[in-house]
């Protein structure tokens, strides 16, 4: 019993600090020793592996632990355990494999598990709201996010996951002051959790990208919180958080050159596991990049396409070299056809079109800069 609760409480503290990768090995560890003990706490320890390995961005692993843990699950198993088991089927498909029919009858199998079983009603509008935001129905979504944490009981998922959730949808919203709202609900219940410190210092960044005002201290407090972390998702929305604030920091310099800080960092590929959101979001981060280039051969000054939606800014024709333009203006079209094709099989698998109309709405940006500049010469 001494050695089963010296390596749980080392895997909960790897869980904690975002050691994801450790706390996998750790659950594991754990759930040898706890078969000896009782089935109870050798499914603890399989559930807490599985969502460490989703954490860490290994979904097979993470549905493999699950599959194995619901196979053997032990009558006297908790009930919220039990619930969280199904709650995790629903979000890795909804991260690795959306599939609509799928995620439509798994959302149904929690509906119908919450009838008769004692469950928190807030992890339920959870996943109404995290299928809903990936359809592009962020009206919907932060609805379900709002209704989540009135009735946060204390149980299942963590008030501070529902404010970033919210924070984020307010954002695409462009609702800076309810966002910021939820980002002090975030601070408010954060007890010094590391991940979700750095999640709040994501949020704030991305105000600052909304107000077009980059901020490169908050940067490198972000960047210094995912020094350990072991989580890809995370490490990669850190990257894409690094070459936007760059891109809008002029005193960077000339975007286009090879050795501009946002350009290095785009080169650092890191492996996507098998998110297949990210995916996505790392076309459209050089599509964003391109069209960051198109604007600086032609005088316009920076801005950030993930949340801009002013109308687009003239180009200054008196500086304009042809050749610089041309060449950008192909990249650019390159990187947009490459984002919509990954937009529209994401798009597809929801039924829907709000990826694609986020990269017409770049690609239209991109034909009124060519559109000025060839009506100029």
């Amino acid at each position: 019993m001494p050695y089963y609760q010296e390596i749980l409480t080392e895997a909960h503290e790897s869980y904690d600090s975002g050691r994801f990768g450790d706390a996998i090995l750790l659950f594991q560890q754990a759930a040898m020793a706890g078969w000896n003990l009782n089935r109870a706490e050798w499914f603890h320890c399989m559930l807490w592996a599985s969502i460490s390995a989703s954490n860490y961005g290994d979904y097979v692993k993470s549905l493999e632990l699950l599959i194995t843990a619901r196979a053997d699950e032990p009558e006297d198993c908790p009930k919220g355990e039990s619930w969280f088991v199904r709650t995790m089927f629903f979000f890795i498909n909804l991260e690795s494999n959306p599939l609509l029919e799928s995620l439509i009858a798994l959302l149904a199998d929690l509906k119908d598990y919450a009838k008769w079983k004692r469950v928190p009603i807030s992890d339920l509008r959870i996943a109404e709201g995290m299928f809903q935001e990936k359809k592009g129905d962020i009206f919907l979504a932060l609805s379900n996010y709002e209704s989540a944490w009135s009735t946060h009981s204390g149980g299942g998922y963590n008030k501070m996951a529902i404010s970033c959730y919210a924070a984020i949808v307010c954002l695409r919203m462009r609702q800076v002051k309810s966002a910021k709202d939820w980002i002090k609900s975030l601070s408010a219940n954060n007890v010094a959790h590391p991940f979700y410190l750095m999640r709040q210092s994501q949020l704030e960044i991305r105000i600052t990208l909304l107000e077009n005002s980059p901020d490169l201290n908050l940067l490198r407090t972000l960047q210094n919180q995912s020094l350990l972390m072991q989580n890809p998702s995370t490490i990669e929305q850190v990257r894409e958080l690094t070459v936007r604030i760059l891109l809008l920091d002029e005193t960077s310099g000339n975007p286009t050159v090879k050795n501009h800080p946002s350009r290095i960092e785009l080169r650092d590929r890191r492996r996507i596991r098998g998110n297949i959101h990210q995916y996505y979001e790392r076309r459209l981060l050089l599509l964003d990049y391109r069209l960051a280039c198109l604007r600086f051969v032609v005088g316009i000054p920076p801005v950030d396409d993930y949340y801009y939606a002013k109308p687009q800014q003239s180009a200054n024709l008196a500086i304009v070299n042809l050749e610089k333009f041309s060449f950008c203006l192909r990249k650019s079209r390159i990187a947009a056809h490459n984002a919509m094709k990954k937009a529209k099989y994401i798009d597809d698998l929801f039924q829907c079109n709000y990826r694609q109309r986020e990269v017409q709405a770049r690609i239209d940006r991109i034909d009124e800069i060519n559109c000025h500049v060839s009506q100029g010469e």
